[in-house]
């Protein structure tokens, strides 16, 4: 299901434990915007934006796992608070995560599209979970010997700037509005690039 949830002097939606499992949400607060407590925060196979004014905008005392997922989150004051943290363990696989402030140092993405600010890098072996844009302004960075595949079904649309130095698989379809800077090439078809179409 879908769930939007504002508040402008609390969390925009907090429980002492949170699942979210196929399903889209806004939450946005004046503390986190979606806050987990003691029985922890989990996310998969779901889209969520969590955005804070005076707090982390995606926060857990407890566990926090995400699996799957897009996943923006955001603090307005971003150099006193992260984007997203926990208290307790992390668990990030194959997701694609955007924030304004970073990440806690508890958090360490596998396999995953991490952005602090403006700035995003693929992690491992990376697989979009879901359709989704470099936004205009952003640069995402393919680093030597990881890996970045589009599923059949799936699309990455570049509004920004892409800098390809490992390898990009295109299973699905790629619309370039922005700069794609590739030195890296790597080709299915055994003809022209994948990510950037260069013979």
């Amino acid at each position: 299901g879908t769930i939007i949830a504002k508040s402008s002097g609390n969390n925009g939606i907090y429980a002492d434990k949170i699942d979210i499992s196929d399903a889209k949400i806004e939450a946005e607060g004046y503390y986190p915007g979606l806050f987990g407590g003691d029985g922890g925060l989990t996310i998969k196979n779901s889209t969520v934006s969590a955005i804070a004014s005076n707090d982390a905008g995606l926060w857990s005392r407890g566990d926090l796992k995400i699996e799957n997922s897009i996943i923006s989150a955001v603090t307005k004051d971003p150099g006193q608070y992260w984007g997203a943290g926990t208290k307790e363990t992390a668990s990030v696989t194959n997701s694609w995560i955007e924030t304004a402030g970073g990440v806690s140092t508890k958090i360490k993405p596998e396999n995953s599209v991490l952005f602090d600010g403006a700035d995003g890098s693929v992690i491992g072996d990376a697989t979009l979970p879901d359709s989704v844009t470099v936004a205009r302004g952003l640069t995402l960075t393919i680093p030597k010997d990881t890996t970045l595949t589009i599923p059949t079904d799936k699309t990455l649309t570049n509004e920004g700037t892409i800098v390809n130095r490992g390898k990009a698989i295109v299973n699905g379809t790629v619309t370039n509005n922005g700069i794609i800077d590739c030195t890296s090439h790597f080709s299915q078809s055994g003809t022209v690039c994948d990510l950037c179409g260069t013979s």
